[in-house]
């Protein structure tokens, strides 16, 4: 049979328009009203999805497209954001050796104690064998990454202020922004992505990525008609991504793309047409700016269509955006790691270029003219900046594109075979275990805490002798004032013991603080979400959990089932936690988090 030639255009049916309008209404409203009550916005998207979706009234029609193109825009919503994670994660702090070792501490720990709490408890109280157990370890040891992402901003959103959230276009109210695009509000920190906890949770979630991969082949080949299992199918995910993440910070170095940004940006013409571009399209910190060349004073001026240039500087940021993610995604696939590692990189990379933009005109205006340096709160090509290039499709991404995300992971909730009353209690026990076991890897945080005060102790205490031993080497009559010229005389300068004796006691928060990081990264851990569904799916397709055939045996599909349960609530328990945790009087919580050591930075 041959390929038709083209597609026939049919006009959508009245039940197709109103299910798909409602089901984009019902996910924006719901999404909307739990934000507002517990910054977990993303809870409802998934219990709308699972409610409208293939699990139970299937109102989606034709179903199996309509739903397929929901997971699929949803997927490219997920490689977005965490594109954006790498644009504005600080990767000065996460390649420090202290942050990165706690990052793997807190990875490690999240990914060996799920795995090993289901070989040592799940054969003994439930009954399941050691291959089920491994495969429910497995799906239950993934985090998140896309829901960390979103969690971290809306208490991003919240730890600003309700005066200074962001409007429905997704622009930020709260100030202007600096030379990175973050926002500088006068001494309030621009969002969560700055704290060093942030940057650890990050950091973790993305090991916990590179991990899932490689347990999502070693579930494959476990499958009873699979051959044996080859180190190589282990080790590649593993390497592939380590390399990757090399290349992208070699590349990130200042030796490769900053001076070729630098060095493309000083050539006359390229400078001369995104000059005239920013001139008619300017962004400042008190909101957009009209030149002369513009023919409309509303919010979003436009250039006159007789001055319009060939190339703006937003649209050149955004499509080299837009280009960059999917290269760097096919290289991941076809090296062997995850298309996540590969839109990290991406956005890391492209954080270098606007960086290297920024500094190239700030050079060359402070050659010209000292005077047009350009404060930190205007920048001379503002549209060229992380905060702005994200901004030009964030109204796209969270009313559409994220909220088909979450749906989609609801779409993977068998909702009519999971009620069943054994089936119940065991789901809602071992979802207790899985949470307390995730949770657990955020009390890392204290311990480097505990080593950085001990440290800082320490660093103190030589500070103090040494100002002690220098005293005692002065000559007593050296010290007494000289009176003779009847001059008022200044008093003696501090030691360094003086100085610390006189200093205002730490504030008692900062310790509170620091439990609040460490709780805060513990609850954002515990959301799984779509990595943990693709493993079971893995598991079930594999024979390793129950199929939903008559052939499987009881123990096989109560493993599947209860890994469901543990899923579907650590999902929701996650991040619904960490949004309470954050509104916990009036916001107050945050602000320490934000200003406590482990704040930004």
């Amino acid at each position: 049979m041959s390929s038709p030639t083209s597609l026939p255009y049919q006009e959508p049916t009245l039940g197709m328009l109103a299910s798909t309008t409602g089901f984009i209404l019902a996910l924006n409203v719901s999404g909307h009203l739990v934000d507002r009550l517990c910054s977990s916005g993303l809870v409802a998207q998934i219990i709308v999805g699972a409610l409208w979706g293939t699990p139970l009234a299937q109102w989606l029609q034709p179903r199996p497209a309509v739903e397929e193109c929901v997971h699929l825009l949803g997927y490219l919503a997920l490689l977005a954001l965490v594109a954006t994670a790498g644009i504005e994660m600080r990767v000065d702090v996460i390649s420090q050796g202290k942050m990165l070792a706690l990052a793997v501490l807190v990875g490690t720990t999240g990914i060996l104690l799920p795995i090993g709490l289901s070989l040592l408890l799940l054969p003994v109280g439930f009954g399941f064998t050691l291959l089920e157990s491994f495969a429910c370890g497995a799906a239950l040891s993934s985090t998140s990454l896309g829901t960390i992402l979103t969690l971290l901003a809306n208490v991003s959103d919240h730890k600003r202020g309700d005066g200074k959230r962001r409007d429905d276009r997704g622009e930020s109210r709260g100030g202007p922004v600096d030379e990175l695009g973050r926002e500088n509000n006068g001494g309030e920190q621009g969002g969560l992505l700055d704290t060093r906890v942030a940057t650890v949770l990050v950091g973790a979630a993305l090991l916990d990525d590179i991990v899932a991969l490689v347990l999502s082949k070693v579930v494959q080949v476990l499958s009873p008609s699979a051959g044996p299992l080859e180190a190589w199918t282990i080790v590649r995910p593993i390497l592939s991504s380590l390399l990757l993440l090399g290349v992208t910070a070699a590349l990130c170095s200042r030796w490769i793309l900053g001076p070729t940004v630098r060095f493309l940006f000083s050539r006359p013409i390229m400078r001369r047409r995104l000059r005239s571009s920013s001139q008619s399209f300017r962004m400042g910190d008190s909101g957009p700016q009209v030149s002369a060349t513009t023919t409309t004073t509303s919010e979003h001026p436009r250039p006159a269509r007789s001055s319009a240039p060939w190339i703006s500087p937003i649209g050149l940021a955004t499509t080299a955006l837009i280009g960059i993610i999917p290269l760097f995604v096919t290289i991941a696939h076809y090296i062997g790691s995850s298309p996540l590692v590969g839109a990290f990189c991406a956005g890391a990379s492209m954080q270098r270029i606007y960086e290297a933009v920024i500094e190239s005109e700030q050079l060359r205006l402070s050659a010209h003219d000292d005077t047009a340096r350009p404060s930190r709160g205007r920048q001379p090509l503002t549209t060229i900046s992380p905060s702005c290039v994200t901004q030009y499709w964030s109204s796209v991404q969270s009313r559409l594109l994220l909220p088909f995300f979450f749906a989609s992971i609801g779409f993977a909730i068998p909702l009519t075979r999971l009620f069943r009353g054994m089936i119940v209690w065991k789901g809602f026990v071992y979802a207790g275990i899985m949470a307390v076991a995730k949770a657990a890897a955020g009390s890392w945080l204290l311990f480097f805490d505990w080593v950085e005060r001990r440290s800082d102790a320490k660093a103190a205490a030589q500070v103090q002798q040494r100002g002690r031993g220098a005293g005692e080497q002065d000559d007593e009559g050296s010290r007494l004032p000289d009176t003779s010229s009847g001059l008022p005389t200044m008093p003696p300068p501090l030691t360094p013991l003086a100085i610390e004796d006189s200093a205002p006691p730490v504030a008692p928060s900062l310790k509170s603080s620091t439990w609040s990081a460490s709780l805060l990264l513990g609850v954002s851990l515990v959301a799984r979400g779509e990595i943990g569904f693709l493993i079971l799916g893995l598991a079930q397709d594999s024979g390793l959990v129950g199929s939903p055939t008559s052939s499987s045996s009881s123990s096989s599909q109560d493993a599947y089932m209860v890994a469901v349960w543990a899923l579907i609530l650590n999902t929701l328990v996650g991040p619904i936690s960490a949004g309470i945790l954050v509104k916990i009087r009036g916001g107050s919580v945050a602000r320490q988090i934000s200003w406590g050591r482990w704040g930004t930075v």
